[in-house]
């Protein structure tokens, strides 16, 4: 019987991270903004000082899925969220239940922390993972719009 062990990433993960977000960026056709370097994932995503969590899920002990989070705050509900950035499983490990192990894992983390709920944006195409994203209990939030300031808008706004 094949099982599933999700871990955290660890110091040697760096190259297995950068493979499992550039196959995402790939599958998103967004291969094109990829910038995330080995220095970056030491700096950002292991240790003490990590902007996100970033976690995997071992198949059989391959490499079979990866999932990235950060904390944020909802200032009206005076709780933790959480937001989950990117979750990805290769291709030869899907419909096995590693995306939703990944999710049961953070749904875990959220109750343990007191989070009052978890956010998350998927592409309007991804019809598979919006059927795992329904099965797990999650709904697209009604009268919210995503909105976006990247690039030359952050530095014209910033402008004194």
């Amino acid at each position: 019987m094949s099982s599933i062990v999700l871990r955290d990433v660890q110091p040697g993960d760096e190259e297995a991270i950068i493979a499992f977000l550039r196959a995402f960026a790939e599958f998103e056709e967004l291969s094109h903004t990829f910038r995330l370097t080995p220095e970056i994932v030491r700096r950002d995503f292991i240790g003490a000082k990590a902007r996100v969590q970033c976690e995997f899920a071992e198949w059989d002990g391959k490499l079979a899925g990866l999932m990235v989070w950060f904390r944020n705050y909802s200032t009206f509900q005076a709780a933790p969220i959480f937001y989950l950035e990117d979750i990805y499983v290769a291709p030869e490990y899907r419909r096995r239940g590693v995306a939703t192990a990944l999710l049961k894992r953070l749904a875990r983390k959220a109750q343990d922390e007191g989070a009052v709920r978890i956010d998350w944006i998927v592409l309007d195409w991804k019809t598979r993972a919006l059927d795992v994203y329904k099965r797990v209990g999650a709904h697209p939030a009604d009268n919210w719009r995503v909105c976006r300031l990247g690039g030359d808008a952050i530095a014209t706004l910033a402008r004194p």
